[in-house]
This record gives structure tokens, C-alpha cells and sequence, in this order.
């Protein structure tokens, strides 16, 4: 359903109409939290393919800094974990502003499908599992430059499981 599939996306961190970025933050990869020295576009799908919507300018950000995608495959499960069940684990690291901002993100991200996301659960060992990193030089994506009269490009890039990394080393 639709509020399935803006809980997926909330459970990476970004959701369809506002995809999320991590630049010089904390970022929880695998329970633990890491440093972010560069910027990371989170994705997540339902089921076992890694097919992603991005928006043109996703692909191509501004600046030297590493660049990559992070791509969790979410499954539902009865008995699994709902987003508000990560936000609140979540908390735990977070200090009071952090903490609001993460609430508004989660309100922004689910919008009017706020109310029925615990609906929604999902196993969340294999999400973590799932997780893999594609440095930007592997992840499909069509020229930068594109014709003057043509603005607000996005398409779907299917991910290979092959092409990505369990780990990045400026994760640190």
C-alpha cells in the first residue's frame, strides 16, 4: 500500500518526495554509529530487487566530496519492527534537538501516512543485512549536463548486488 511503501522508504531515511542526505554527520550503520566524511544518498525498496527513484540532480551533487548510495532491501514481517519502533531505538543516541529533528523528518517523510506507519512492519535483520554502499562511479545514471529546455529529470536505477560494498572506506 502506499503507507507501505512511504514506511520503507522512512526506514532508510529518505522518503519519495524528500529524499535524504547525510553530509559530515552521524550515520547508524549496522548498530553502530559512524562518521560521515562525504555524502550519502539512502535508499531503500521493497522485496529482493534494488530499484531506486532518483531525481537527476541526485546523481550529480554539487562538490568534491565522496559521494554514494546506500541501498536496504525492506521485507515485510508480522511480527517485525515498525518505524516508529527505529526512531525510538534511535533516540537513544540522539541528544533533544537531534531528537526533534528526527521527528520532523519522520512527519515531512510520511506526511499524511504518518498516523498508519505502525502498521507497517518490517524485519529489520534483514535490512540491515541487505545494506550495501554504491560509490557513485558505479550506480547507473544518465549525462550531467542536460538540454536547456529540459528540467525535473528523474528515472529508476536498478542496483546490482555485485556492484556494491558491504562497508565504504570514509566511513569511519
Amino acid at each position: 500500500t502506499h503507507a507501505d511503501v512511504h514506511a520503507a522508504r522512512m526506514i532508510a531515511g529518505g522518503g519519495h518526495h524528500q529524499p535524504r542526505r547525510v553530509e559530515v554527520a552521524r550515520l547508524l550503520v549496522r548498530g553502530r554509529v559512524v562518521l560521515v566524511d562525504g555524502r550519502v544518498e539512502v535508499k531503500s525498496a521493497l522485496g529482493s530487487e534494488r530499484k531506486h527513484r532518483f531525481s537527476h540532480r541526485q546523481l550529480w551533487p554539487p562538490g568534491e566530496r565522496p559521494f554514494a548510495v546506500a541501498s536496504v532491501l525492506v521485507t515485510s514481517a508480522s511480527n517485525g519492527t515498525t518505524v516508529f519502533d527505529l526512531a525510538t531505538h534511535l533516540r537513544i543516541s540522539l541528544d533533544a534537538v537531534s531528537a526533534l529533528r528526527l521527528d520532523r523528518l519522520m512527519m515531512e517523510t510520511l506526511g499524511s501516512d504518518f498516523a498508519r506507519a505502525d502498521e507497517f512492519r518490517f524485519d529489520r535483520d534483514a535490512a540491515v543485512n541487505s545494506l550495501r554502499f554504491y560509490p557513485i562511479e558505479s550506480v547507473p545514471r544518465l549525462p550531467e549536463d542536460s538540454p536547456g529546455l529540459i528540467s525535473e529529470i528523474s528515472y529508476s536505477v536498478t542496483l546490482l548486488h555485485q556492484d556494491g560494498l558491504a562497508e565504504l572506506a570514509w566511513l569511519s
